[in-house]
């Protein structure tokens, strides 16, 4: 799975592997020593911590407490990370031709640049919470945001991960209208288990569906298998690696 220039929608019923699923997609990532990552839990579960040592951002919940406002800290790093992505494609329209010719990133240029140049990884574990914030003035600002990181990131290698078990009928208005498309341009989808056919639906697509891809068909036992939507011209039953918690402790250290 080629992480570069994509964007990655993970969906499941809770407790059918999508938390490992997109943990092992940041397990990866967190071993390139190249790639800054942004960790952000919305859920507040401990499956993530671990991520601390490494993570450049690391936002865990919606309420504040010991480690101040993570609605507050996810704005900033989400402004932080749009100017990013602005100052990136700004530095390339200043690169000459021969060194940049087709205005893209390169390994090489990430290799001579890599103060300005890098790969971003965003993590967003139940990226719906923050579209249904009590402060639908924060609602607004984090869907906006989003939908330009989404949008743009992924061309300065800002490359967004969303987890969701609530994938749909989420927020009012703006906020709807800004999920819904946040939802449907991710470039990857991957489904497992899920509760429904609309669930499914609202995770891969109408078109994953009209070709008979139905994540609510999968079986219950089957944690950690999805499909894998989008990356290539079929779409591949997928069975994820398992790294449980004493891997992750090993692998995030290894990475450190």
């Amino acid at each position: 799975l080629l992480l570069l220039w994509t964007s990655v929608l993970i969906g499941a019923q809770p407790r059918k592997g999508k938390t490992f699923t997109g943990r092992l997609l940041a397990l990866y990532a967190a071993l390139d020593p190249t790639v800054r990552l942004s960790i952000v839990d919305g859920k507040d579960s401990p499956d993530w911590n671990q991520f601390r040592k490494v993570a450049y951002h690391f936002i865990h919940g919606i309420v504040p407490g010991r480690d101040g406002d993570p609605v507050e800290q996810f704005i900033a790093a989400l402004t932080e990370i749009k100017q990013h992505i602005i100052d990136t494609n700004a530095f390339l329209t200043t690169l000459p031709v021969d060194e940049c010719p087709e205005g893209k990133l390169t390994e090489e240029l990430c290799a001579k640049y890599p103060a300005r140049l890098f790969p971003w990884f965003l993590v967003t574990e139940e990226f719906q919470n923050y579209f249904e914030l009590p402060d639908q003035d924060a609602n607004k600002v984090i869907a906006e945001l989003l939908s330009f990181i989404l949008a743009v990131g992924p061309s300065a290698l800002v490359i967004p991960v969303d987890l969701s078990q609530k994938p749909s009928g989420i927020g009012a208005g703006d906020v709807a209208r800004l999920f819904n498309r946040y939802r449907d341009n991710h470039t990857a989808r991957i489904a497992l288990k899920s509760g429904s056919r609309d669930v499914s639906i609202a995770i891969l697509g109408t078109e994953a569906q009209g070709e008979g891809i139905d994540a609510s068909t999968l079986p219950k036992a089957a944690k950690g298998v999805g499909y894998l939507y989008g990356v290539t011209d079929d779409t591949p039953t997928v069975r994820f690696h398992l790294a449980d918690g004493e891997d992750t402790a090993r692998i995030i250290d290894a990475a450190y």
